[in-house]
């Protein structure tokens, strides 16, 4: 069994005004914003990738990243990543992905992967939609009338599985990542070095490529004309 607490808050905005010259303007804003820990669960090695008392549902253990390796020697002065595998061999080239010691212990490692003993994992980012808000704008003036809905979230990441497009799968590369690959030309390049095996990439969550994907859309628009009165009487309508 275990329990929940779940804390936010709501917050709505409305605005109407009518002007002389019969201009209407109406305006409404919400925000939303909810957080759950848990605050009891029998889980008492408190495994990272299983619920624990503490626990913020959503969070997204990983690595912090500290950008690409340069070259050999940037390789051979930082901590030992010989437990990501970046290659087949688990050999690390330059042009892998550079992660953070943030234990101090020369290694990077996951530890037992539990909340006392995470090695260099630490929560770096939250997977579950925070910050919902909407917009609802209105306005109208000598029969014409013109709405729009915006709807939103302000803050949600997400880490792309290996099975994601995002990474280009069954050996199909994406467009956009031509000229986007680390090479000895081309150090500032988003991707790291191209590699058929690379299980650092796809399946280590990382900050370097945790997505943020807050969004805005136009969720409804509508814009129109009522008839005078006098045309719709005679069709026997009331507007």
């Amino acid at each position: 069994s275990g329990e929940l607490q779940g804390r936010g808050f709501e917050l709505s905005i409305d605005y109407n005004k009518r002007f002389a010259c019969g201009l209407g303007l109406t305006a409404r804003a919400t925000l939303s914003k909810i957080r759950e820990k848990i605050t009891k669960y029998n889980n008492p090695n408190k495994n990272i990738y299983g619920n624990y008392e503490g626990k913020i549902i959503g969070e997204i253990w990983g690595y912090v990243t500290e950008g690409l390796f340069k070259d050999q020697a940037d390789i051979d002065s930082h901590a030992d990543q010989t437990l990501i595998q970046s290659s087949s061999k688990r050999i690390t080239y330059p042009g892998d992905v550079k992660i953070k010691d943030l234990n101090g212990d020369h290694v990077i490692d996951y530890g037992n992967n539990t909340v006392d003993d995470h090695g260099d994992k630490t929560v770096i980012g939250n997977a579950l939609p925070r910050y919902a808000y909407s917009i609802n704008l209105s306005g109208d003036w000598n029969n014409f009338f013109l709405s729009a809905f915006f709807q939103g979230v302000g803050k949600q990441d997400w880490y792309p599985s290996s099975e994601c497009i995002f990474w280009g799968p069954y050996n199909n590369m994406p467009t956009w990542h031509q000229g986007n690959y680390w090479t000895e030309d081309n150090t500032d390049a988003y991707l790291p070095r191209y590699a058929g095996y690379n299980a650092s990439l796809k399946s280590t969550p990382q900050t370097r490529y945790l997505q943020n994907v807050a969004y805005i859309r136009l969720k409804n628009l509508q814009f129109g004309y009522t008839l005078p009165q006098p045309i719709v009487s005679k069709a026997k309508l009331q507007n």
